[in-house]
């Protein structure tokens, strides 16, 4: 008769052992595993008996084991779940773990819900339709105004019941406006319809915008990064301490998620703008759409490509005439320029890509644009343009009238095309404004 054979015959089906006050045994400093089939079904056995079914392993020298509680049951026995009520009693064990605690079902202090909401009421706003809500007041100060009444409530447990009610910490989000134009969902819906009939064709869609100032120097650059010490900057902010500025001016490119920037150092204008379109198309969308004569340009209506700047129209219209190209240009209403594509799916990496890193000089900067890519497969190309633009410029009557632009039936102030002029106008004509 085999081993396993004999330990049934004399208990029964073989047991595996429960530890209750310890989990493991240990002879010399070394693990000892439990031969669980010289137990028997025995119920509640003596430690006496767990010991000498275990017993120490062969080859080391025997010390007192420490005192054993264990409970027996079958291998057939179902499947437990983790108790949460309270233990057997502690008749049949030496010591109960300090673990295992008795739960009555109810709260400590039942009236601090209450209380906590009477002091949020007067301090709570909150979305009305989502139910997320939040306060001008902290846990530090909601669990000393709860201790003044009674309650003996820490932080974590208060910032526990106001997820557990719907508070969350928010930031400011950017969403009104002071000038809504009443045409403002018109236009959305005429930009995102002739920005799809562009993509079908296979025509280049580009989005253009500034993004915001840089000073170059050692200057804080807001966000953070993994860093055993922090970079020590400047202390304050000051224009004068600056070894230069950037402005970036990006074109996007959305029918093959590309960008391009060149970082201007002397002022914003439409001469920039219009220069960087022109660089883009020379270096890039002449190979890329070789053969295209239609283009849209994406804009907002204010700064450099404002939509009430003969200096940017006259622009456009230089470059119709020189790459003999019909361009479309298409203005995002006042105050909804974050629907720009270029904020979120070129600027916005950027801005990533480079927080918490000074911008020390334009090199660091390059570096930062040139490197910055997304899953969705978005490259950067970027140059620095040194020219000094200037401002103040304007258009004379005469050269107003030689722009050829072609205002579209719905709303002609936000859309217009420029079509090629048979007799071409030269750059060094066109002054920018």
């Amino acid at each position: 008769m085999s081993e396993d054979e004999s330990s049934k015959a004399t208990f029964g089906s073989p047991v595996h052992l429960l530890p209750m006050s310890i989990s493991f045994l240990q002879w010399n400093g070394q693990a000892a595993s439990c031969d669980q089939s010289r137990v028997g079904n025995v119920g509640r056995a003596h430690p006496a008996a767990v010991r000498g079914a275990v017993g120490p392993p062969v080859g080391t020298r025997q010390r007192a084991a420490p005192p054993l509680h264990y409970w027996l049951e079958p291998y057939d026995h179902p499947a437990r779940s983790r108790r949460t009520g309270p233990g057997p009693t502690s008749s049949g064990w030496e010591s109960a773990p300090k673990w295992w605690r008795a739960q009555t079902g109810r709260k400590k202090q039942p009236g601090v819900l209450t209380a906590l909401e009477e002091l949020l009421q007067d301090d709570t706003a909150g979305d009305p339709i989502r139910g997320v809500k939040w306060t001008r007041k902290t846990p530090e100060k909601l669990s000393r105004a709860l201790r003044r009444q009674g309650f003996r409530v820490g932080r974590t447990t208060i910032r526990r019941l106001l997820q557990e009610h719907g508070y969350a910490l928010r930031v400011n989000r950017k969403r009104l406006s002071r000038r809504q134009d009443p045409q403002r969902d018109r236009q959305m819906r005429y930009i995102a319809r002739q920005r799809r009939r562009f993509l079908h064709a296979g025509w280049p869609v580009i989005s253009v915008d500034t993004k915001k100032r840089e000073l170059v120097g050692n200057f804080r650059n807001a966000g953070r990064t993994w860093r055993r010490t922090p970079l020590e900057v400047l202390a304050t902010d000051f224009p004068s301490d600056a070894d230069g500025k950037a402005i970036p001016y990006g074109v996007y490119d959305l029918q093959r998620n590309r960008g391009y920037i060149a970082l201007g150092t002397s002022h914003q204008t439409a001469e920039l703008a219009v220069a960087t379109i022109r660089t883009w198309w020379q270096q890039v969308g002449r190979m890329a759409y070789a053969g295209h004569e239609h283009l849209l340009i994406l804009a907002d209506s204010g700064g450099a490509n404002s939509c009430r700047s003969w200096g940017w129209k006259a622009g456009v219209q230089a470059l119709a005439d020189e790459f003999n190209l019909t361009i479309t240009v298409m203005h995002y209403p006042p105050g909804a320029s974050k629907w720009n594509p270029i904020e979120h799916r070129l600027f916005s990496p950027i801005s990533q890509n480079w927080a918490g890193q000074p911008l020390v000089n334009y090199e660091t900067i390059l570096k930062f644009i040139r490197t910055t890519k997304t899953r969705g497969g978005l490259r950067c190309r970027a140059y620095v343009d040194p020219t000094a633009y200037k401002t103040g410029r304007k258009l004379t009557t005469k050269e107003i009238a030689q722009i050829k632009v072609s205002p579209h039936r719905l709303l002609p102030s936000w859309n217009y095309t420029l079509k090629p002029r048979s007799e071409q106008v030269t750059n060094e004509h066109v002054i920018f404004g």
